[in-house]
């Protein structure tokens, strides 16, 4: 080996200067480069923070928003179902009263009921006394030989009030009698 005559040395050291100064500004971009990256970075993430942010924003309001409407929607239906309740009052009222009535009407209707039963039972008694007192009355030739006797409808109605027998309203005087 041989050895180098001083000026290399120095060579040698200009040469370490120079990598030592290139070192130092590599070293200082890399570090303005992680500074600008990280500003980048930072820039994002605060972007993302801001619209992340506003995206909480609108769905508080939309919340907001949902929960006024729910609410009203609650009320509505709750003075709905008061409505109904008071209408189903009113119906249960009403048809409670109607059924009060239908059962007066039905009492009244038996009560009427049994007086016709009752004056139907005395009138019914009544003709058959009577029949038997006619029956005894007239003797058996003249009942065969008079005319058949009334119908037992029509005095049977007569009882009940409803109309006369025949044998009680005056003879029809004749057309051709009347004029001679």
């Amino acid at each position: 080996m041989v050895p180098r005559p001083p000026t290399c040395l120095m060579e040698d050291c200009a040469h370490s200067k120079d990598k030592f100064v290139i070192l130092k500004q590599l070293s200082m971009v890399a570090s303005v480069q992680e500074k600008e990256n990280h500003e980048v970075v930072q820039n994002q993430l605060k972007l993302s923070q801001e619209k992340l942010a506003a995206e909480l924003k609108t769905e508080k309001e939309n919340h907001e928003v949902l929960q006024n409407q729910f609410k009203l929607s609650q009320e509505k239906l709750a003075a709905e179902l008061k409505t109904e309740k008071e209408i189903n009052e009113v119906v249960q009222n009403q048809l409670k009263l109607s059924q009060e009535k239908l059962a007066a009407e039905l009492k009244t209707e038996k009560e009427n009921h049994e007086v016709l039963q009752n004056q139907l039972k005395l009138s019914q008694e009544k003709l058959a006394a009577e029949q038997l007192e006619e029956h005894n009355d007239l003797p058996q030739e003249e009942e065969t030989e008079t005319a058949p006797r009334k119908s037992t409808f029509k005095r049977f109605r007569h009882f009940l009030g409803l109309r006369k027998p025949q044998r009680w309203k005056r003879p029809a005087v004749p057309a051709s009698t009347s004029g001679d």
